[in-house]
């Protein structure tokens, strides 16, 4: 089954390659604007409007990469974490570490989804809050893609999946 993965979504280079998950052409949107670079789109959606693909998402992604990158190393030095409820930046061992070193003998750890609907809401969360647009604003292709994640990946994953999770620690 592995090997049958490997082939749709890779290419012969090893390379994994988005074009596997779309029935229709993808196009660099470099094409339209230089800023865009390495931003693909299917080609019916040439000339569309870019929902969400604004100046300040293209300004601040290199800068939010840089600083979540190695976000369980940072922390040790960051201070901007001292203050961030972005709990999701760190895995289940380092958050069960940590509250041990705290003092608290469990961390429970409770999805905010349900397991077959994680990508699914996460994105319409994402959508909702971080843009005020509704799920209607995410154009069918992108919502296949999301889809494709929440019908294919398997049980076991999707149990240690937390994409939107309430952390409870217990003293």
């Amino acid at each position: 089954m592995l090997d049958s993965i490997r082939k749709r979504f890779w290419n012969s280079s090893g390379d994994f390659d988005p074009q596997t998950y779309f029935t229709v052409p993808l196009f660099d949107l470099r094409e339209t604007s230089p800023q865009f670079a390495g931003i693909l789109a299917p080609e019916p959606e040439r000339g569309a409007e870019k929902v969400g693909i604004t100046e300040q998402f293209l300004e601040n992604a290199a800068a939010f990469h840089e600083r979540y990158a190695d976000s369980e190393r940072a922390v040790r030095g960051a201070p901007h974490f001292r203050y961030m409820d972005d709990k999701w930046l760190f895995s289940r061992s380092y958050m069960r570490e940590t509250a041990r070193q705290a003092g608290f003998r469990e961390v429970v750890f409770v999805s905010a989804s349900a397991k077959d609907r994680q990508f699914t809401d996460e994105t319409e969360r994402l959508l909702r809050l971080h843009s005020g647009l509704a799920a209607s604003a995410l154009p069918d292709w992108a919502w296949s893609i999301v889809n494709l994640l929440d019908d294919t990946l398997g049980d076991e994953l999707k149990d240690e999946l937390l994409l939107a999770a309430v952390s409870v620690f217990r003293r």
